[in-house]
């Protein structure tokens, strides 16, 4: 089994900054719920941090999400 690559690029997360705007809060005021802070939650938004998985965990509570992480196949199975 080949080992995943340690320094992928994050991604910027879009359905944070929905949700947040959704919800009507700030980043500061997210910053206030999560306890991060509020540089933090602007590059996680704009994908320049890749947060972990306990961050993610605390964002969604905060945003009163579920978090879901899906892994699918490229193409379907022959």
């Amino acid at each position: 089994m080949e080992n995943a690559p340690t320094n992928t690029a994050p991604l910027p997360l879009p359905s944070i900054t929905a949700a947040r705007k959704l919800r009507g809060i700030t980043q500061k005021e997210l910053s206030a719920l999560t306890g991060i802070s509020q540089g933090d939650i602007s590059q996680i938004e704009s994908g320049t941090l890749n947060p972990s998985l306990k961050i993610l965990r605390r964002i969604a509570a905060a945003l009163d999400m579920d978090l879901k992480i899906t892994l699918e196949p490229l193409q379907p199975p022959r």
